[in-house]
């Protein structure tokens, strides 16, 4: 999500539950025993039972009040397994009271030395997702010692092993690795792909900002030299059971999906944690910047969930996300990076007003992908399949929302409600009579009302892949101006002698391949004076609002307008032909 505009609607997307402050290693790196914030001494080593029943209570208030759809509850430490098979079945038996009620995926990260057949038989039990943290082979893991000092490798990969022989696949989410630059970077993704047989990880960057870099200098980029090799590497295998999710989350970026939470950026505004104790905390990443730095002073014991969102920490958060530095927003990666997470933000000022401290390396990664993933001149046959797996992911997306949550005639463009205010935006930017073309129009709703609002006479016309909203403008929205609408993609549709005074695109709409085509379409298109009206707003399936205009493949020669921002989350620019 574009961070700078996303909605602030005090809905959480997940929970972290710190069910331990103790752990039975000692890494290094480690933000929560080894960095700047010694609370966790003052908290409860293991989460009591009461502040577990507190925490299920005030969860189900919370997902009720507020509808929550989906919720994460990611069980955390320290090591979570040091609170034993009877504190952790307690623990998922009061989960699962919330599971019964509400959509809540649950998932647990350890460091596997704990793991035995019997905890496997819990986690199948009880349906959790397990993830592992392993940094490397075994120089590069053993770097971090058990508390009697001894190895640590063996014990996790024993751990993994099991997992991999006992736990329905499913249920394994695969290896988070800490990125070590002492490391080989190709001997450790082999290690974990043909060594181990590990088909999912991710490589995280070490917690480090501009307040507390420790040992990183960012002008080294030894970061981006690292990661680059095990690119090229899994590019080459082209093996899809195999997933890198710092990768496949810049990929997806590009290719204009909408992908969960980056390695490289995050909101902490989604995110809480809930400590040993009951505190409601910020994200815990946040610990790297200072002592006690997460404590907000709330308990589920006295606080409900949603009072996270009134503390003065988190609405310094939200205005570091409505505020962001001017070199991130005139950058072309922003949108796939978002100015990085507020972890990585953090200045010697006390404030986020600053690009992450990987800001260079990120975008160099940035734009190494988006070199070997596009070839502007000759899209090959891959890059033509994704395109076509795009258009027919939106399809299935707009199918399965047509199949739940009362669908109705305004759920063809996103809404479950008829969205007078933002379609009452377009108003402004139409100033003379003419054809208008919406290329991506759903079932007519934008332009019809464009059309009865308008004080000029307005012509629709207009496109969309989904038969299903083409027939409802047809035969219910426009009818009189049925034979204006065409079902299909821009770039293989005749438009013949139709020339067009507006044209209303959402550049999110369209696959990153279609994009130069489409621009080169419009340019033949509109008439001289003619306007191109482009936008974007959060609807349920396209929560990112566009991207700097002025970054799209082919309309790098095109004058831009101001871009608008206007109320209820709408994003607005023009171009006029001359």
């Amino acid at each position: 999500m574009n961070i700078a505009e996303r909605p602030f609607d005090k809905k959480l997307s997940s929970i972290i539950i710190k069910v331990t402050n103790i752990c039975n290693f000692v890494c290094p790196y480690c933000y929560m025993f080894q960095a700047v914030d010694s609370s966790y001494k003052n908290r409860p080593k293991i989460m009591p039972k009461i502040v577990i029943m507190q925490l299920v209570n005030k969860l189900d208030k919370y997902l009720h009040t507020f509808q929550i759809d989906n919720m994460n509850l990611i069980i955390h430490g320290g090591e979570p397994l040091l609170m034993g098979k009877k504190g952790l079945i307690f623990l998922l038996n009061q989960l699962d009271k919330l599971r019964k009620k509400y959509q809540t995926i649950i998932s647990l990260q350890s460091n596997g030395s704990l793991i035995d057949k019997e905890f496997v038989n819990i986690f199948t039990d009880y349906r959790i997702s397990v993830g592992i943290s392993l940094d490397g082979y075994p120089e590069i893991q053993n770097k971090a010692k058990t508390k009697s000092g001894k190895p640590t490798y063996e014990l996790i990969v024993r751990g993994i092993q099991l997992l991999l022989e006992k736990l329905d696949k499913k249920y394994f989410s695969g290896l988070m690795s800490v990125i070590d630059l002492n490391g080989d970077p190709i001997k450790i993704y082999r290690h974990f792909t043909q060594g181990l047989g590990i088909k999912k990880m991710d490589f995280l960057l070490p917690l480090r900002n501009h307040k507390f870099p420790f040992d990183y200098i960012a002008s080294d980029m030894k970061i981006f030299n690292w990661l680059k090799p095990i690119f090229d590497q899994y590019l080459a295998d082209d093996n899809d059971e195999i997933e890198i999710r710092i990768f496949n989350s810049i990929m997806e970026l590009l290719l204009g999906a909408q992908t969960p939470m980056c390695t490289i950026r995050h909101s902490a505004l989604d995110i809480l944690t809930i400590e040993t104790n009951g505190n409601i905390e910020l994200v815990d990443d946040l610990r790297i910047c200072g002592e006690d730095f997460t404590n907000i002073g709330l308990n589920i014991a006295n606080n409900d969930i949603e009072e996270f969102f009134d503390s003065k920490r988190v609405l310094q958060l939200l205005d570091a996300e409505q505020n962001l530095p001017t070199k991130c927003l005139e950058c072309k990666h922003f949108d796939i990076c978002g100015s990085g997470g507020h972890a990585f933000r953090f200045g010697l000022d006390g404030t986020y007003n600053y690009p992450s401290i990987y800001c260079e390396e990120t975008k160099a990664l940035i734009g190494y992908i988006e070199q070997n993933i596009f070839e502007e001149e000759d899209i090959d046959q891959d890059t033509k399949d994704s395109n076509n797996d795009f258009y027919l992911q939106r399809k299935g997306n707009y199918q399965l929302k047509y199949q739940s949550d009362e669908p109705n005639i305004n759920w063809s463009n996103g809404f479950k409600q008829f969205p007078v205010e933002i379609y009452a935006s377009f108003i402004q930017f139409i100033n003379s009579n003419g054809n208008i073309l919406d290329l991506g129009c759903g079932n007519g709703q934008l332009l019809r009302f464009l059309v009865e609002n308008s004080q000029h006479k307005l012509i629709p016309h207009g496109i969309d892949f989904r038969q299903e909203v083409i027939n409802e403008a047809k035969e219910i929205i426009l009818p009189d101006f049925a034979d204006n609408f065409r079902i299909g993609n821009i770039t293989k549709i005749d438009l013949e002698n139709n020339l067009f005074d507006y044209i209303l695109l959402d550049p999110y709409h369209l696959a990153d391949c279609d994009r130069k085509n489409v621009i080169q379409i419009i340019i033949d298109k509109l008439r001289k004076n003619g306007r191109v009206i482009l936008y974007s707003y959060h609807d349920s399936l396209s929560t990112l609002p566009h991207k700097k205009i002025k970054f799209f493949i082919g309309v790098e020669n095109f004058d831009l307008s101001e871009e608008f921002v206007l109320p209820n989350q709408v994003s607005i620019t023009y171009i006029d032909k001359i």
